[in-house]
């Protein structure tokens, strides 16, 4: 599970929407990487509380820069690009 990167971090990214997510090893590296939501350990209910009760609709408009240059980066269109170039290398 450390590894996953699930599709719904993307579809929530494509879809404009901060992401939180558990600490695990690459969802919080993503997530980090591209400041596109928050990253909380899931055992430490106190925190979670927290940061679910300061959450509000302004709480996106500081992610919207990164939620935007995220989804153009990680679309399928820039996606295929990649995976044509991985098959055409085979």
């Amino acid at each position: 599970h450390d590894y996953a990167l699930p599709n719904k971090i993307f579809d929530y990214v494509l879809a404009g929407l901060p992401v939180v997510t558990s600490n695990l090893k690459e969802m919080s590296r993503f997530v980090k990487d591209n400041g596109v939501g928050y990253v909380i350990n899931p055992e430490d209910q106190e925190m979670v509380v927290t940061l679910l009760q300061k959450i509000k609709k302004e709480t996106q408009k500081q992610f919207v820069p990164n939620l935007m240059k995220t989804s153009v980066k990680y679309c399928w269109e820039e996606q295929e690009k990649v995976l044509i170039k991985l098959y055409n290398s085979l």
